[in-house]
């Protein structure tokens, strides 16, 4: 499959990126700098040279030329990036699927804080902005740090939230190529703020514990 991160130079877009050329999809990683997203290509490829039996397919690509050739886009920028982001990429967005993976939250004294979004949460807003495009919401309480790390076993649960069951079916059946992450259908969007007021309370319990947590939901065989 052919996967785009927007945004995908920070750390949620690269350690997604890493984890699915593992499993051998076609990434593209976007930015507003070119030379930066081509760097990072370079750099993720050259760290799985030594891991894979084939060099991974990685481009390093403006977001517009991203959401133009992805089937997949995951958008892995901060919360108040994404609203001018996704405005601007409106006429590149034709039938693919857009995953957001972002936390409207605050850092005030190192604590994180969730921001209330009229819409009801980030992966809403988004679809308010491209009311006909399928918005997913997914991968936020998914440690960016652990999945850089290609030989960390990552386990837990991915909550996964959409309207369109079709693409939740197709984004959950994604998720299961990254060895050990099991996704979790969390039902139609409006639950995606609940998900995402999650990420921060395991930001504040990590903090406080010194850990990185996840989730993982009892009772499903």
């Amino acid at each position: 499959m052919k996967i785009g991160l927007l945004g995908g130079t920070g750390p949620e877009g690269k350690s997604l990126a890493l984890r699915f050329a593992m499993a051998g999809h076609e990434i593209y990683i976007g930015s507003r700098d070119i030379t930066k997203s081509y760097e990072v290509a370079k750099e993720i490829k050259e760290k799985l040279l030594s891991i894979l039996p084939q060099s991974p397919v990685i481009h390093g690509e403006t977001n517009e030329n991203t959401s133009l050739n992805s089937e997949v886009i995951f958008i892995t920028v901060p919360y108040n990036a994404q609203k001018q982001l996704i405005s601007g990429l409106k006429n590149t967005l034709n039938d693919q699927i857009i995953v957001n993976t972002v936390v409207p939250m605050n850092f005030e004294n190192g604590k994180p804080s969730i921001v209330t979004v009229k819409e009801g949460s980030a992966a809403e807003q988004i679809q308010t902005i491209v009311p006909n495009m399928r918005v997913i919401s997914a991968f936020h309480n998914v440690s960016a740090v652990e999945l850089l790390k290609t030989n960390a076993i990552i386990e837990g649960d991915v909550i996964v939230c959409g309207n369109d069951e079709k693409a939740k079916e197709i984004i959950m059946d994604l998720t299961k190529t990254i060895k050990n992450l099991r996704p979790i259908d969390g039902g139609d969007l409006i639950n995606s703020s609940i998900v995402e007021n999650i990420t921060v309370l395991l930001l504040s319990i990590n903090k406080r514990y010194k850990t990185r947590t996840n989730i993982q939901i009892k009772g499903i065989k």
